[in-house]
This record gives C-alpha cells, sequence and structure tokens, in this order.
C-alpha cells in the first residue's frame, strides 16, 4: 500500500488513479523526461560554449590586427587564445554529464548535481540550468531511477 500524491488516502501499490480523488499517480519513470530534458540543455549550453570559444579564439587576436601595432597583436592573441581554450575546457564535463544523464548512467545524478551547482553561477541561462537540475536531481524518483542496479541472485 501507499499514499495518494495528492489527498494522502491510502491506495494500492500498482494504482494508477486514487480512487478517492480520482488523480492519476506518477510513475516512478516520470522523471525520466526531465532527466532527458536536463541532459539536453547541458549538452545545448556545453555546445554554445563551444561555439563561444571558437569566436572569441577567431576574432579577438583580430582585433589586435586591425590596429596594426605588434605588441596589441600579441596581447590579443595570448587573451583570445586562453579564454577560447578555458571555454573548451570549461565545455567538457558538460558533454560527459549530458552523455551519462541521457544513457542513465548511475554516476551522472552526482555528476549533474556538480554540474548543476556549477551552472547557477553563469547568469541567466546557467542559473536557470542550474536550479532545473538541482530540482530535478535531488527528487527521490530521480535517486530510484539512476541508482546502480543490483544484479538478481540466482542461487
Amino acid at each position: 500500500m501507499k499514499n495518494c500524491i495528492y489527498c494522502y488516502e491510502e491506495i494500492q501499490t500498482e494504482a494508477i488513479l486514487c480512487k478517492h480523488c480520482g488523480k492519476k499517480q506518477r510513475q516512478p519513470h516520470d522523471m525520466g523526461k526531465h532527466i532527458n530534458i536536463l541532459g539536453t540543455l547541458f549538452l545545448t549550453f556545453s555546445t554554445l560554449m563551444i561555439i563561444a570559444g571558437f569566436a572569441v579564439n577567431h576574432f579577438v587576436p583580430m582585433a589586435g590586427e586591425i590596429s596594426g601595432d605588434s605588441t596589441a597583436m600579441r596581447i590579443t592573441s595570448i587573451i583570445g587564445q586562453s579564454i577560447g581554450t578555458a571555454l573548451f575546457i570549461f565545455a567538457t564535463p558538460g558533454f560527459i554529464c549530458s552523455y551519462g544523464l541521457i544513457t542513465k548512467k548511475s554516476w551522472s545524478r552526482v555528476f549533474g548535481i556538480i554540474l548543476s551547482c556549477l551552472s547557477l553561477l553563469s547568469i541567466p541561462f546557467g542559473t536557470a540550468i542550474g536550479i532545473y537540475g538541482l530540482w530535478a536531481l535531488f527528487k527521490d524518483e530521480t535517486i530510484e531511477l539512476l541508482s546502480p542496479k543490483q544484479p538478481i541472485n540466482t542461487d
């Protein structure tokens, strides 16, 4: 037996509808949709970081070339390559986490929580993704969905 998530009356464990209030009960795998969305968001955000890194890496040094000053060329080249490389490096965990979340790997929950916390610092879109990620990854249904599956003992 379990309790209805809306009226808290006792219902059968396998019940889809509550016999008291008539509302549909969530199934344990409803969070799978949110986990896929979160994985897609991390993938999209990381892809945008790669594009931004490519743009900074190639276009910031052009500002130094436009000035014609050799010192400005060196400085903008170093700055552009440093920022571009940093964006490439920061995008990598997002790709790894999105793979883990979409394929429902057990390690992806902890990795996603860490990445969601770090995303909170990237205002405004990273903050939204971070809040959504923390909400989705701390749900009991998600813990159950992403927990390592124990092999069945056939002794």
